[in-house]
């Protein structure tokens, strides 16, 4: 994404957060905490927010922050089942970064072009449908979900026919539909909003 579209595409989700009292947002993939803050900068009230991030490398980063005072936090992921899933932790960047894990597998071409990523390790993690979760939370409405979760983004659908239908603004990923093997491309993401 060039740097003029990601501003314009900050600026619309800035609008929509300003211009809502109480927002309930969802975070799926908080990594750091850093996009976590620029969203809590944008509320004019007080949300109702979700965060979620399963990499056990990266959850110790989410606590260290203070987010916990200002967000709910959930050490876990978001996708198509409740309850344990599998989860495959890829080698940091070069920047030591941990932010290429997901509920789905590297594919062999993502793994032959980008020479550092490999999946390191396959472990379980708490897992959530999003209708399940928000059934159990009583909530019945989402302003902004913003999802990072790294090619899962069809499995995160998956679980979420309900809360999709009753959400405002959604901000995802997609790409050829090669890197993970649950990827999707443009036509895979607007397939799942029809007349949005």
């Amino acid at each position: 994404m060039s740097t003029h579209s990601l501003e314009y595409a900050y600026s619309r989700i800035q609008q929509h957060i300003v211009a809502t009292r109480h927002p309930v947002i969802f975070e799926l993939g908080m990594f750091d905490g850093y996009h976590t803050n620029m969203l809590l900068s944008w509320c004019t009230s007080a949300p109702c927010y979700h965060g979620f991030e399963p990499d056990p490398r990266n959850i110790p980063k989410v606590e260290a922050t203070g987010l916990l005072n200002r967000i709910n936090f959930h050490p876990a992921a978001m996708g198509h089942v409740t309850g344990k899933a599998t989860f495959y932790m890829a080698t940091p960047e070069p920047n030591g970064c941990a932010g290429s894990s997901s509920l789905s597998e590297l594919t062999a071409i993502t793994i032959l072009n980008s020479t550092w990523l490999r999946c390191q390790n396959i472990i379980q993690v708490q897992s959530w449908r999003l209708d399940d979760f928000c059934a159990i939370q009583q909530i019945n409405h989402i302003d902004f979900i913003w999802m990072d979760v790294q090619g899962a983004e069809r499995l995160v659908f998956d679980g979420a026919p309900n809360m999709l239908a009753k959400t405002r603004l959604v901000w995802t990923e997609y790409d050829s539909g090669t890197l993970y093997k649950d990827s999707s491309t443009i036509a895979d993401i607007l397939a799942r909003f029809p007349g949005w």
